[in-house]
């Protein structure tokens, strides 16, 4: 297996506690070209009635091992993302992103070999405030150790620093980053079995009072078109996912999130479904 990106070091974990949690309303399609020519449509209902939505069109020219994907937004604005992989150097993805209407603006670099990964990008955000970072990671057998840094131009000043550590055990991992000489975090994931996946992640530093908040979750394939996912954290809040692949075309999932030492309360619970159409 080729080394991971600094950035996915502890992606296991992560998408467990964190992918398909959400809590907005929306209708998704996806849909493809006779040429190729990928469209992704969605629409978002708001708790005040109103609606959002985008429309994204992805062009990939495989002969030239580019990828090029604009998304026009319901506000008017419109995002570019172009990429180039393996073209000049086996490995090697270029990348740049642009949006109308905005400062914002990005172009990286991701190098990508058995052993070692490099990434490196500028960037301006909406505030026109310029900003550079670079990463680098290490693999050796089942253990990957890098770094990364972020730079503000701007400012003049390191905005983040850190380092991180992990070992894949196979149908386990465990990572260890360190953001800062105050700020740690672990992490854990393990597949049971086919069927069954855990993880559970714990941060110190992260909060004003240097307090130890930690995250437990699982998720579990009841058969082969129906998943459920839970997480627990400490400070009370319970978030459940329920995914249901209806056919072959439609999946609908559905999440809730609630604090479970206020459950009388009116706030600090959300709702959310995503009703996704691939063809």
């Amino acid at each position: 297996m080729p080394a991971p990106l600094f950035k996915d070091i502890n992606k296991p974990a992560k998408d467990l506690l964190t992918k398909d949690l959400f809590y907005s309303n929306k209708v998704e399609f996806h849909t493809t070209s006779d040429n190729g020519a990928q469209f992704v449509t969605n629409a978002e209902f708001k708790g005040d009635g109103a609606v959002s939505g985008s429309l994204k069109n992805t062009q990939k020219f495989k002969e030239h091992n580019a990828e090029v994907t604009a998304t026009l937004e319901s506000s008017g604005s419109l995002k570019v993302d172009a990429s180039v992989s393996d073209k000049l150097v086996d490995g090697l993805k270029v990348a740049t992103s642009v949006k109308t209407g905005s400062n914002d603006f990005s172009i990286s670099t991701d190098y990508k070999s058995d052993q070692f990964t490099l990434s490196d990008s500028f960037s301006r955000d909406k505030d026109g405030k310029n900003s550079v970072s670079a990463s680098a990671l290490y693999k050796r057998d089942a253990w990957c150790i890098g770094g990364e840094v972020e730079y503000d131009l701007s400012g003049g000043a390191v905005k983040k620093s850190g380092g991180a550590v992990s070992y894949d055990g196979g149908d386990f991992a465990l990572t260890t980053i360190i953001k800062s000489m105050d700020s740690f975090v672990g992490s854990y994931s393990h597949k049971l079995n086919d069927d069954l996946t855990v993880a559970a992640q714990a941060s110190f530093g992260s909060k004003p009072n240097n307090s130890l908040d930690l995250q437990f979750g699982a998720q579990y394939k009841l058969d082969k078109d129906t998943t459920v996912k839970a997480r627990l954290e400490t400070s009370g809040k319970v978030a459940a996912t329920y995914t249901q692949q209806i056919s072959d075309l439609t999946k609908l999932s559905i999440s809730t999130a609630m604090q479970a030492d206020k459950l009388g309360a009116t706030e600090g619970h959300a709702f959310g479904w995503q009703l996704t159409v691939k063809k």
